[in-house]
């Protein structure tokens, strides 16, 4: 799939489509979909004549449209566009640069004051600034070639620096035919979207494939005004996590009919396992949830429901293009998930312990079966951490006993310091959270082996699967 010749078809399908609508000054405006195309060269243009040719930049900033424009002219023109969360640190941008060898810092200006803290080679450029700028087109784009590295997603590890995926334009684009298959998206189709585009599946689920689809997006201006733009944008298409639908559900006191407007036609929902009674919360509205599984490593691509088929515990149906299989299976038949397929991804950009079996499956890490072609996910592969005296402190059983005294935890990176038990505790909301108090209580009732001697709050709030 050639991505640049389907938005050339695309220029005279759609043309003067009122595209991506961002609000400006509390007020919806557009980009048509020929402007939104000739910014991204215009763009890319100034990206080459300025020596970033076939470079990769890092890319950072909330969602808005001058992101999205420049990770259109870097992934599919210029080079390979490493995203990376807005609520990163200064050193976690200078690490990424340092490590990739990045030529440039690409960043709106929610980020300045970050990104000029930032003592690197790399040239930075505020998107914000200079786009109005550029109108000039040379086509003189980078060799098209759909198997090597387009783009670089960051992904949670179990040390403090989190590592690059890499991901190819065959990666990125094989999930469409299988998700058309499941839930077709049209031209008519309005997508309202608050996730990140440094979050996999944002970037190509959401925005990627609107450029198949033709259909139209609405950018949250607010994360705490998701319920009042939704019913302001009446969206044919929403994704979230299972907190959100949660969260939709307690402002509605349970009656969802009018949260999403009056046109609705498909939810989905990945990340973490929805609840029983969260989905009959839904489906007594007329409202059905689609499970999505995958991973950043399979470019958001793995299984996903067909609509009429939720009513199991499975995480969706497998991708019939998929060869997935589990390994190290116990009685009952739960093992490792792998897979082997297009949407695998092409390697980290750091060091780590070998993702892939022999025969070349990328091991997921997480603990399932496959029956009948649709996906059950039980549990995540043990992370073990042993300490000088050879104890096993089983990192998965102490999260899980965390984020049960306290649903307001994302998630928990544990290690070990001074041969000590660290926690780096990821919230929701900090001001929901009393870490003293809840860590108090932990070390109360655990075993010697598995208290925690210090903890931190990380400054990051993040609704992503993190990979530990």
């Amino acid at each position: 799939m050639n991505i640049r010749d389907i938005i050339e078809d695309d220029l005279t399908r759609l043309n003067n489509k009122d595209y991506i609508f961002e609000k400006v000054n509390g007020e919806y405006k557009p980009i048509k979909f020929n402007d939104f195309v000739a910014k991204s060269k215009a763009f890319a243009t100034f990206l080459v004549e300025n020596g970033f040719k076939n470079e990769t930049v890092i890319l950072i900033g909330k969602n808005s449209i001058n992101l999205m424009i420049a990770d259109v002219a870097v992934t599919f023109y210029t080079g390979v566009c490493a995203s990376m969360a807005f609520g990163v640190t200064a050193d976690d941008i200078k690490d990424a640069a340092e490590s990739l060898g990045a030529k440039a810092i690409l960043f709106t200006s929610d980020q300045e004051e970050k990104v000029s803290s930032i003592e690197t080679e790399a040239q930075k450029i505020n998107l914000d600034e200079i786009l109005p700028k550029l109108s000039e087109i040379r086509e003189d784009w980078k060799e098209y070639n759909i198997d090597e590295p387009a783009k670089i997603i960051f992904t949670g590890g179990s040390t403090s620096k989190p590592k690059g995926v890499k991901l190819s334009l065959k990666n990125i684009f094989f999930g469409w035919e299988p998700l058309k298959r499941r839930a077709e998206f049209v031209e008519n189709d309005v997508m309202y979207f608050f996730l990140p585009l440094s979050h996999t599946y944002a970037d190509i689920y959401i925005f990627y494939y609107s450029f198949i689809s033709g259909l139209s997006l609405y950018i949250c201006s607010d994360t705490a005004k998701i319920g009042e733009e939704l019913r302001e944008v009446r969206p044919t298409i929403f994704c979230a996590v299972p907190l959100i639908y949660e969260r939709i559900a307690e402002a509605y006191n349970g009656d969802v009919s009018q949260a999403f407007g009056d046109r609705i036609r498909f939810l989905f929902a990945g990340g973490a396992p929805i609840k029983d009674e969260l989905k009959a919360t839904y489906k007594k509205a007329g409202l059905e949830i689609l499970n999505a599984y995958a991973l950043t490593e399979t470019a958001s691509s793995f299984a996903i429901d067909y609509p009429g088929q939720t009513d199991t515990d499975a995480v969706g149906t497998v991708f019939e293009e998929l060869d997935v299989k589990t390994i190290d299976t116990d009685e009952n038949g739960v093992g490792e998930v792998c897979v082997k397929g297009d949407c695998v991804f092409c390697g980290y950009t750091t060091e780590t312990v070998n993702p892939f079996t022999e025969d070349g499956y990328f091991k997921t890490g997480d603990l399932g079966y496959v029956k009948d072609g649709k996906l059950f996910i039980t549990g995540r592969k043990k992370k073990v951490l042993i300490g000088s005296n050879g104890e096993n402190i089983y990192v998965t059983d102490i999260q899980a006993k965390l984020r049960k005294m306290d649903s307001n935890i994302n998630f928990v990176r544990l290690s070990l310091k001074d041969d000590k038990l660290d926690a780096l505790f990821f919230l929701q909301n900090p001001d929901n959270t009393d870490l003293d108090k809840l860590v108090a209580e932990y070390n109360d009732n655990c075993d010697h082996k598995d208290i925690i001697y210090s903890y931190s709050l990380s400054e990051k709030r993040n609704n992503d699967k993190l990979v530990d």
